[in-house]
């Protein structure tokens, strides 16, 4: 994966932010400032893209972070399998993707259901596309 560096105080909501080398799209986001001469400080809720599980970190405004930059569309879940989900984009023909091993059938497939709307991030690595499963 190629990522960028950015500081966190230029990132907004729904972008994706890899945190102790693990991927998460940031919720919400606030600045602070912290008083008469203190620093500016960012708080921001973020979603482990993996397990979904939220959690709340405060940190200096220019703390740096790699940012994964990537295209985003909606889908809609036709059908699932255990290796692949099939998803009809905008176009309404039905595309097979099957996403990284990291995702665990029982813990992220299981989840949807037929007819649900998803995000689908696609990014490149080393010239093929790779999706990643954004759950709402």
């Amino acid at each position: 994966m190629e990522f960028k560096q950015k500081e966190l105080r230029f990132f907004s909501v729904g972008e994706i932010i890899k945190i102790q080398d693990k991927l998460h799209t940031i919720c919400s986001i606030k600045s602070y400032k912290t008083g008469k001469h203190g620093n500016l400080k960012c708080m921001f809720i973020v979603k482990d893209i993996m397990t979904c599980q939220k959690s709340q970190k405060m940190e200096k405004s220019t703390m740096v972070y790699d940012h994964l930059e990537c295209k985003k569309e909606n889908y809609i879940v036709y059908d699932i399998d255990a290796e692949y989900v099939y998803l009809q984009g905008k176009d309404s023909e039905i595309e097979r993707r099957q996403l990284p091993p990291q995702y665990n059938y029982d813990s992220v497939f299981s989840k949807l259901k037929k007819g649900r709307t998803i995000k689908m991030a696609e990014y490149k690595h080393k010239d093929q596309i790779v999706c990643l499963l954004i759950q709402d």
